[in-house]
């Protein structure tokens, strides 16, 4: 497993992309991180309202990283 994928809480980060944005989510602490692509309204709103994420995923606009 990549060292990046290790959240500082020592848990796994499971990692989402839709191609342009990817994000990686720690389901034990609830951190985030990740990449917009240069999209800074995907950062906005996500930084607004960080369930958004869960919604794109369950949506499979966001699809895990394999």
């Amino acid at each position: 497993m990549d060292e990046d994928n290790i959240c500082s809480c020592k848990k796994k980060m499971y990692g989402y992309t839709d191609g342009t944005h990817t994000v990686y989510i720690c389901y034990k602490c609830g951190r985030y991180s990740g990449q917009a692509g240069g999209d800074a309204l995907f950062v906005e709103l996500i930084m607004n309202d960080p369930l958004i994420l869960m919604h794109l995923i369950a949506e499979k606009l966001l699809k895990p990283i394999k």
